[in-house]
């Protein structure tokens, strides 16, 4: 484009050499009417014939001048439309590259956020096997001082049973530990207790069906544990949340108002009420006896547009951002 209007200024200058050289030689020819006025032996109508010749010689001139000014212009008009062209074509084909290089940047941050949930399953999945084999170990100590501390002599069924009662209450107390962690509502708390709180057998009576039952509670009970401790990991601070705003009738906005300055509230002096520090957030959740995770702190400052690296190093939780991060997440129903 510098290069056409370097060359339009070229072709300007070159009509003003050819105006100047046109005023020359109309100003020559005018010398030479005089000069034939002066010329005294010439007939009157010589001279008028001349003049009529000169005059007419005159105006080809400036028509063809004329012609060929108005070309020089058409070709500039021209070449000034084909720059405006490409410079859109230039603005256009950026402007698209921009767009592309933002889609990849998204898709980008969605393949890191899906990696890293993935990476934080595979990590609760090896925590729940080892869980499981240690139990599996303690169930195994517990029935060999049982061999050992009595005379009386068991059955294998018996064995196996007390050994998958053992279990059975460990999976029941890390169920519940998991609820309250959420802030699970009454009626899930209950429904759960009323499900698994039903009298056993004996274990010296039991048999191959209330061996299978307990089998079949403890397949259940290891899934109600992946499911919640894969929420305890996620949006758990967000359930939680949510089920005290329930409880006291607020909205987002005042939770935030809470957190900073409500009654019991840490305060920090010189904090804007419009942020919240994590030690303010972290005060307020142990106020209502919220626990969490360290992936679940993450989860939830992630979606209040912050981290905790950030938090650490001195950052805020904007409450503008809390809100909309609250109108934004959705948190589907428990499953237990």
């Amino acid at each position: 484009m510098r290069k056409q209007q370097e060359e339009m200024r070229k072709q300007q200058d070159e009509m003003r050499k050819q105006q100047e050289e046109m005023r020359k030689q109309q100003e020559e020819m005018r010398k030479q009417q005089e000069e034939m006025r002066k010329q005294e032996s010439a007939t009157e109508q010589d001279r008028a014939a001349a003049a009529v010749a000169l005059e007419a010689e005159a105006n080809r001139a400036a028509k063809a001048e004329q012609e060929r000014q108005d070309a020089i212009v058409e070709r500039q008009e021209a070449d000034q439309r084909s720059a405006e062209e490409l410079a859109r074509r230039d603005a256009e084909e950026t402007a698209r590259v921009a767009a592309l290089e933002s889609r990849i940047a998204e898709e980008a941050a969605k393949r890191e956020e899906v990696e890293r949930l993935r990476d934080a399953q595979i990590k609760k999945a090896t925590a729940n096997s080892e869980m499981r084999r240690n139990m599996e170990l303690a169930a195994h100590r517990f029935t060999e001082e049982r061999l050992i501390g009595t005379k009386k002599e068991q059955t294998e069924d018996t064995l196996e049973f007390e050994a998958l009662l053992t279990e059975r209450r460990a999976l029941i107390s890390k169920v519940v530990d998991l609820m309250r962690m959420l802030s699970c509502a009454p009626s899930i708390s209950e429904s759960f207790h009323e499900r698994y709180n039903r009298s056993l057998a004996n274990p010296s009576q039991a048999n191959d069906n209330d061996i299978r039952e307990v089998k079949i509670e403890l397949e259940e009970l290891n899934k109600s544990v992946e499911r919640l401790e894969m929420r305890v990991d996620s949006d758990a601070l967000f359930v939680a949340l949510r089920n005290i705003m329930s409880a006291n009738v607020w909205k987002p906005k005042v939770l935030g108002q809470m957190i900073v300055k409500g009654p019991g509230a840490l305060k920090i002096e010189g904090q804007a009420e419009s942020e919240i520090a994590l030690p303010q957030l972290d005060h307020f959740l142990q106020r209502k006896e919220i626990r969490y995770t360290t992936n679940g702190l993450e989860f939830f400052l992630t979606k209040c547009g912050t981290s905790t690296k950030k938090m650490d190093k001195g950052g805020k939780i904007d409450v503008e951002k809390m809100v909309k991060a609250f109108d934004t997440v959705t948190t589907p129903p428990l499953q237990v």
